[in-house]
């Protein structure tokens, strides 16, 4: 017969292990649906766009943690799904880049350099795409730090936590639906809005190993420049440390044009004819013409000279996350409940047997 104990231990192992995996209870597939096909749509719609943007604080850092938060900058952007180029500008850093092909052309300023330099890079169609993650239609994924569409999220391994509709009050508009899950880097809450297309109007990222670190984006004001396209114009990006903001940076859009045919000589750098471009990919340099292709022989290059590339035009990552995430403490706590439990079966299996074993009677001789 099992002991009391044992069935004590074996209920509140059993609740243990409830606990995380009812985590996904509150999972309405049919919304979750609703947001992601509404959001594919909403971003499928955009065939073209141009802008300017220009980023500015709204709360200030201390200084010697200012460009740990959020990059400050200005620029230019025109995007087609086969090309994008994007011009931008801040206070120590001059960049002109371009990416077609899976591959990225760069000229950029330094200060410290003596001139203008030019050099191309291997780059995934995710490379340099800040103005995605600056308007919310791309997100923190597993393949750190690299930012996906959320359909491509719910593509990788994840957990869903919740997906419900949000009360609608103050800053939240009705129907607005809530996705909230998580993933070895971060955990991810997604508020997409009925309003404009199941675009996503809030979110909020919270890294694994820093949760005391919260990452805020609101989008303020939303335009709708062709009908039936919507555009964020305005967004707020904040950053918490121990519910304490930290930095508050807010994006402004202008010139916005959507689904408007973009000429040939938008995606070209200007200027370029005859300069030297270091080819990272071939590890070689040469001339190119005014599009940018070789028109010089190889020459060999030095990798090791200084150079602005698409991985200097990106979000500031603010506290890094590290490669690798720490093990979950219930894990450990897990694996010590099994050992426990096993240890106690096997302890009253032996005590039950030593119990059902026959009694003998000593024999009384006369």
């Amino acid at each position: 017969m099992t002991p009391d104990w044992f069935r004590w231990c074996l209920t509140f192992l059993l609740l243990f292990l409830a606990g995380p995996l009812a985590v996904g209870a509150e999972v309405d597939e049919a919304l979750l649906r609703l947001a992601r096909d509404g959001n594919n749509a909403a971003l499928g719609a955009i065939s073209s766009l141009s802008l300017r943007f220009e980023r500015d604080w709204v709360q200030t850092p201390p200084p010697e943690d200012a460009q740990s938060y959020f990059s400050i900058s200005s620029g230019q952007y025109w995007y087609t799904p086969e090309t994008f180029r994007l011009q931008e500008r801040d206070n120590n850093h001059e960049r002109d880049s371009i990416v077609r092909g899976g591959k990225g052309l760069t000229w950029g300023r330094r200060p410290n350099l003596m001139g203008p330099t030019l050099g191309r890079n291997a780059v995934d169609r995710a490379a340099g795409q800040a103005i995605w993650e600056y308007l919310v239609f791309r997100h923190q994924g597993r393949e750190y730090p690299r930012a996906r569409p959320f359909d491509e999220l719910l593509s990788q391994p994840h957990t869903l936590n919740v997906v419900r509709l949000v009360p609608a009050g103050r800053g939240v508009k009705p129907g607005e639906i809530l996705v909230d899950s998580s993933h070895e880097w971060c955990r991810l809450e997604l508020r997409f809005d009925p309003t404009v297309n199941y675009l996503v109007r809030h979110r909020v990222v919270t890294p694994v190993q820093a949760k005391h670190v919260r990452w805020e984006d609101e989008v303020l004001i939303f335009t709708e420049p062709t009908p039936g396209v919507f555009i964020p114009t305005t967004i707020e990006h904040r950053c918490s440390v121990n519910g304490e903001i930290r930095a508050i940076v807010r994006t402004t859009l202008t010139d916005v044009r959507v689904n408007i045919p973009l000429g040939a000589d938008t995606f070209r750098i200007p200027n370029i004819a005859g300069i030297e471009c270091v080819d990272f990919i071939r590890r070689v340099k040469y001339t190119v013409d005014a599009d940018g292709k070789q028109s010089g022989p190889d020459t060999p290059a030095s990798i090791h000279a200084p150079i602005v590339t698409l991985t200097d035009s990106k979000i500031p990552d603010g506290p890094r996350v590290p490669s690798r995430p720490p093990t979950p403490w219930w894990w450990y706590v897990l694996g010590g409940s099994v050992v426990l439990l096993i240890a106690a079966w096997v302890i009253a299996r032996r005590r039950g047997r030593h119990d059902e074993s026959p009694v003998r009677m000593p024999q009384v001789t006369r």
